[in-house]
């Protein structure tokens, strides 16, 4: 044998282990599907028997059919059921018919039921956002309100301390005219007193100067009698 067709022999050769390692790799990676196969074996033991099954089996116990491989006895099977008439399989067909309808009208009605749903939900979506509006808008409302009523019992206590500011004024200017009425008063009395005490002492001057007359008329006299009585 050539050198050549040995290599290509042996690279095909270790191609061929490669790709058997690969898929082996590939298994061994896959998760096991031991619940799925059970979970689809109980499904498979749940679905009602079909007239078509049922002879199927029934033929499958035949000893003829049984010696045929597998394609060829399910050629025969068919052949047999399609002479029989296959009228059981076409009332099973109606029934299965009638079922998906059924089935059909089950799943429009129940998606009728979940747009209902969600067009309720939808709608309490939307109740409840404008119920969140106008509680935000009473909130806010509420909060204006008590701004504008702080504000008002601000400008309230200013003007009640402006008016407590206007009575201090007013009885100020009262205690000062009491008091300018009073110094008035005080220094008339005061003008009325000097006028007193100076007409007082011309009075006090006046009886002075009239005594010291009397006094010199009466020393004149005596000595006029002094006189009088030397002679």
């Amino acid at each position: 044998m050539p050198a050549r067709s040995r290599s290509r022999r042996v690279k095909n050769a270790i191609k061929k282990a490669v790709d058997m390692a690969r898929k082996s790799s590939k298994k061994s990676r896959r998760p096991r599907r031991s619940a799925s196969k059970s979970a689809r074996k109980s499904v498979r033991k749940s679905r009602r028997a079909n007239a078509y099954n049922q002879f199927v089996k029934e033929q499958m116990k035949v000893d003829e059919i049984k010696a045929l491989p597998h394609r060829k006895r399910m050629a025969a099977i068919a052949k047999l059921w399609k002479k029989s008439g296959g009228k059981s399989g076409k009332k099973s067909a109606k029934k299965s018919s009638s079922r998906r309808r059924a089935g059909a009208k089950k799943s429009a009605s129940r998606r009728k039921s979940v747009k209902k749903s969600s067009s309720r939900r939808r709608a309490g979506a939307k109740k409840s956002a404008s119920r969140r509006k106008s509680v935000k808008k009473s909130s806010s409302r509420r909060r204006a309100g008590a701004k504008k009523s702080a504000s008002r019992r601000k400008s309230v206590k200013k003007s009640s301390s402006r008016r407590a500011g206007a009575k201090k004024s007013a009885s100020r200017r009262k205690s000062v005219k009491k008091s300018s009425s009073r110094r008035k008063s005080t220094k008339k009395s005061a003008k009325k007193s000097s006028s007193r005490r100076r007409a007082g002492a011309k009075k006090s001057a006046s009886r002075r100067k009239s005594t010291k007359k009397a006094a010199k008329k009466s020393a004149s006299r005596r000595k006029s009698t002094k006189k009088s009585v030397k002679k």
